[in-house]
């Protein structure tokens, strides 16, 4: 499904705090109501003073935390199954990616010295490997490496400890 303009503008005001509240079992929608109240309404982005998209932006929340929660309960034998994937709202319309998938993967990384995992967005993935263990490995190589930049280049901070969790979500659109 193709995401309209008024989505894709909600995105940066909104995103993080509807996927906050689906982590913790909130209800999105009133999250996103809260916010707006605080904003002057020529601030607001218009689709966040339409309740559809913010259902929409919910629901898609919702399959976010489903699909890494399904991917961590996975053990590393398992196939990647569709209940693994989610779209994002920045992710390509369905017909694009049947034709040509691509993905990117929200990787939280425990990092030493870190209170939280630090999360990075791993990009360019045209193929998931078959298991969870091989996504798993993959994503552990991509943020060793990251742990050499500095954190304000792309690092993450410190030493990687291991990975917390992996979102897989269909990529943008190409160009």
């Amino acid at each position: 499904m193709a995401l309209g303009e008024s989505i894709r503008s909600a995105i940066g005001t909104a995103w993080r705090g509807i996927l906050s509240a689906a982590n913790t079992g909130r209800s999105a929608v009133q999250t996103v109501a809260q916010a707006v109240q605080n904003l002057l309404p020529e601030v607001a982005p218009p689709g966040l003073l339409d309740t559809t998209v913010v259902d929409q932006l919910a629901g898609m929340a919702g399959s976010w935390v489903n699909a890494r929660d399904t991917f961590g309960r996975a053990g590393p034998e398992d196939l990647i199954t569709a209940d693994m994937i989610t779209l994002a709202p920045w992710s390509m319309d369905l017909n694009q990616y049947n034709t040509l998938p691509g993905y990117h993967l929200v990787v939280g990384i425990t990092v030493e010295g870190q209170e939280k995992p630090v999360y990075r967005t791993i990009t360019g993935i045209s193929q998931l490997p078959a298991t969870v263990g091989e996504l798993t490995d993959t994503a552990l190589i991509n943020a060793t490496a990251l742990s050499v930049g500095t954190t304000p280049g792309g690092g993450v901070g410190g030493t990687v400890l291991g990975i917390d969790s992996i979102t897989i979500t269909v990529g943008p659109a190409a160009g």
